[in-house]
């Protein structure tokens, strides 16, 4: 049962991770055998640190989920949790310029 309004959200923050995580975030030009270049999607599953943090900040989002009678402690997660996905965003950002 939904206790909370936070809950609501927390469980649109998993479910939106987990689709960012299939959503190509940059595309990579790459040349074929024949000189023509194609493009390759980049996705967060294609590199290991930024679907790490994308992981942990799911685990950070069911933590919260479950620890709605220790609002302190819930908050700490939800904290973590944003602060993560800003560092994740900023990761995607960095990488996709290389790309």
């Amino acid at each position: 049962m939904i206790q909370r309004k936070q809950t609501i959200w927390l469980l649109l923050a998993i479910v939106l991770m987990i689709i960012s995580a299939f959503i190509p975030f940059a595309h990579k030009s790459i040349l074929d055998a024949f000189n023509v270049a194609k493009l390759q999607a980049i996705t967060t599953r294609d590199i290991t640190y930024i679907s790490l943090s994308t992981a942990a900040i799911i685990v950070m989002a069911m933590l919260a989920i479950f620890t709605f009678q220790k609002r302190k402690i819930q908050k700490i997660f939800c904290t973590l949790g944003a602060i993560g996905a800003i560092a994740t965003i900023v990761l995607e950002i960095i990488h996709g310029n290389k790309a």
